[in-house]
């Protein structure tokens, strides 16, 4: 089988999967990465991945550039793991991807194939947790039920309507 064999099979799947050379430009674009990032093959061929991409891991640690460390590990044939990464689409959006990477080191030319998975939703529902978990953990949290609702009072034991012993609540009399 021939390389553009092997980076046509890459490309022929769901997900959004970018093929780049040795140099970080974009040789392949499957229609996935179209649909996740707005890019059409004719826009980002050709260009960096970095300059396509824009991305930066959670906490914005090292973004995507010309010395991208992912890249070279990928070119070495050492990738990385798949990780999490925060991408820009080309309306301008945040978009979070996960990202595995394939790399072929033994072929005529090196390439790093990119696999994409939008985990936009998962990673925006993850963050609310946090900052819900955040709140309940910090000095004067108040439980207060839904947005807008009055502050929660436990009731007080025996006191009218609560069933307790010396309470109205189902008295015949």
């Amino acid at each position: 089988m021939r390389q553009s064999d092997y980076l046509d099979l890459f490309c022929n799947t769901a997900d959004g999967v970018f093929v780049t050379d040795a140099h970080q430009r974009i040789v392949r674009w499957n229609q996935g990465a179209e649909r996740i990032l707005g890019y059409p093959g004719q826009e980002a061929l050709a260009r960096s991945c970095f300059q396509v991409i824009c991305g930066k891991p959670p906490g914005g640690a090292f973004p995507c550039g010309q010395d991208c460390a992912i890249h070279r590990s990928g070119l070495e044939g050492a990738p990385r793991g798949n990780f999490d990464l925060e991408a820009i689409d080309r309306a301008g959006r945040p978009v979070w991807l996960n990202v595995t990477l394939l790399s072929s080191t033994g072929s005529e030319t090196p390439f790093v194939t990119h696999i994409l998975r939008d985990v936009t939703r998962d990673r925006k529902r993850t963050l609310a947790l946090e900052r819900f978990l955040s709140e309940l953990q910090s000095p004067g949290a108040v439980c207060t039920g839904a947005p807008g609702a009055h502050p929660v009072e436990a009731p007080v034991a025996g006191a009218a309507g609560d069933g307790a012993p010396g309470g109205r609540a189902g008295n015949p009399r």
